[in-house]
């Protein structure tokens, strides 16, 4: 069988919770078919991904795309009549590309995000796979409220989204979600129930076969994420704000670890002047094991966004205990207690975290559990177990 993978990034390293996901999918696609992969390449690659690339064999195609998240795609996504986040992402040779891989005889066809079904031709007799991050309509609804002056125009895209995703969806033959919730608002949407599957995301593999951790004698409290992603950034703007300053009173002694990549100007001037809140960025494997290895927590303050963190997940499969929001928690099992702390007011937040300063049994029994977790339900073989009859 033969698989073409249409994906926006090149899936390696898997560094961040959408290429995680991307990658999980083609190593398992790999074990079940031969895979082709095209994707987009904004900048140069390193040499660790150029080997990467060089193992596929010339199975593997990038096209150069960058194209950025401005007025002036803003207003020629209105001229062209697409979603903003469709339009970024069109690409001429892409599409010439896919038509090209397709001609050498292709059985399946896997558009990995929403917007890369807009290179799916129609009229391909095979079946046609749409794996969706996030439902993005719902994505930018759950933004509006924090957009500021912005609002009215992320109300606007949601809804230009909403339109476009009942049109692309009723193309596909499967839709792939990661949580409940959005898979009910793709049937929300009129897809029939049997063509909407859940498969839900999962944390590096790498990370649950590590040895497992201890508590440290530091009281290092971590955020970890993408840095230039806008659900991220409300949600650390949040914590620093209400939750921080409180903590800091409690266990003066507490100090703040926010690693990623792309970190925005303003918070490159937050954590200048500081003593109390390191930031480093890039962050490669190693760097991000001495995170693991030396944080009391990870702490998810999500508000907003899509799909389940994989950042919570990443934490749970390496026995970092987590402290959430309701929101930080959706779409995963994890029982509160027993897997994770949850945490709904600044107030909670601050018990949660304080209560994992010092008290080591608290720490390692959630340190234990979500692990367990990780390895009853997240593992590839148990989160994709049902991709089989997708590709039949």
């Amino acid at each position: 069988m033969r698989v073409l993978f249409l994906t926006p990034r090149l899936p390696y390293p898997p560094v961040g919770g959408g290429l995680v996901k991307s990658w999980a999918l083609v190593e398992f696609l790999r074990q079940q078919a031969e895979v082709w992969i095209l994707c987009f390449q904004g900048a140069p690659w390193s040499a660790q991904q150029e080997a990467w690339v060089a193992s596929w064999g010339g199975r593997l195609r990038a096209f150069p795309l960058r194209r950025e998240r401005d007025a002036i795609s803003f207003l020629a996504s209105l001229i062209h009549r697409l979603p903003l986040s469709v339009y970024r992402h069109w690409c001429p040779a892409m599409a010439e590309g896919v038509a090209k891989t397709l001609e050498e005889g292709i059985d399946v066809v896997f558009a990995d995000h929403l917007y890369m079904a807009q290179f799916v031709p129609s009229d391909f007799s095979g079946p046609r796979v749409l794996h969706l991050h996030n439902v993005e309509s719902l994505l930018w609804e759950r933004y509006a409220p924090f957009a500021g002056p912005l609002r009215p125009l992320v109300w606007w895209e949601a809804l230009r989204l909403r339109q476009y995703e009942k049109k692309v969806f009723s193309m596909f033959h499967r839709l792939l979600v990661v949580s409940e919730e959005e898979r009910a608002a793709v049937m929300g949407m009129g897809v029939p129930a049997w063509q909407v599957l859940l498969v839900p995301n999962v944390p590096r593999p790498d990370l649950l076969a590590r040895p497992p951790l201890e508590p440290p004698p530091s009281k290092t409290v971590a955020f970890l994420g993408t840095l230039s992603w806008p659900p991220n950034q409300v949600s650390l703007r949040w914590f620093m704000r209400a939750c921080w300053p409180h903590l800091r009173r409690r266990v003066p002694q507490a100090h703040l670890v926010i690693g990623g990549g792309e970190p925005p100007l303003w918070l490159q001037r937050w954590v200048q002047a500081r003593t109390d809140i390191d930031l480093r960025c890039p962050l490669d494997d190693a760097a991000e094991e001495e995170i693991y290895q030396g944080a009391r927590a990870l702490v998810e303050p999500a508000l907003t966004g899509g799909g389940s963190k994989v950042k919570v997940l990443n934490a749970l499969a390496r026995g970092l205990p987590v402290v959430t929001t309701p929101r930080g928690v959706q779409g995963l099992r994890a029982v509160p207690g027993a897997h994770l702390l949850v945490a709904s007011t600044p107030q909670e937040m601050v018990q949660a975290i304080a209560s994992l300063m010092d008290q080591d049994g608290l720490w390692r029994r959630l340190s234990r559990g979500g692990r367990e977790l990780v390895g009853q339900f997240y593992t590839l073989e148990e989160a994709f177990s049902h991709l089989g009859e997708v590709l039949s």
